[in-house]
């Protein structure tokens, strides 16, 4: 008899595992990139914010100025 039932455990272990909870269902929905360009007298500034549904970000800045390519370190962490 346990050999019929055996697959039980396992169909409610997969089961469990495809239910998204909320807090999942609101990562897939804000997942995306968002963008804030800024321009100014010799000055262009892009940010650049990525969150992704696995619930980590990364976040970009581009500067650009009369000197040419200013150098800025990326940001990342994860967001709940």
């Amino acid at each position: 008899m346990l050999r019929g039932t055996a697959w039980v455990p396992a169909l409610l272990v997969a089961f469990l595992l495809s239910c998204k909870s909320e807090e999942d269902k609101t990562r897939e929905k804000v997942a995306g990139e968002y963008v804030s360009e800024s321009r100014g007298d010799g000055f262009y500034v892009k940010d650049a914010l990525t969150l992704r549904p696995s619930g980590t970000w990364i976040k970009t800045r581009d500067i650009l100025t009369n000197k040419g390519q200013q150098p800025v370190s990326p940001d990342s962490g994860t967001y709940r």
